[in-house]
């Protein structure tokens, strides 16, 4: 999963600039998102998901951390096969 991060970003927020991203992973068995990093991921504008499951198709979400501990709402659902 690879994205842009927009410059100036956190000046558009209340809550100040970000300090990384959380990354969900649709669990079909389940019926529910699981959150696959256990730390907000920093310094970098990707994530590699080594346990996804393969030969099917992968959904994921992501979410803003914030420094006191809060997140965004997701941001976006995107598949991968």
């Amino acid at each position: 999963m690879r994205w842009t991060v927009t410059r100036n970003f956190g000046s558009l927020d209340p809550r100040g600039p970000a300090i990384g991203f959380l990354v969900d992973r649709w669990d079909p068995a389940a019926g529910t998102w699981v959150r696959i990093t256990a730390a907000p991921v920093t310094g970098t504008q990707w994530y590699l998901d080594t346990t996804a499951p393969s030969d099917t198709t992968v959904f994921y979400r992501a979410t803003v951390a914030y420094p006191e501990g809060t997140e965004s709402a997701p941001v976006g659902t995107h598949a991968f096969t």
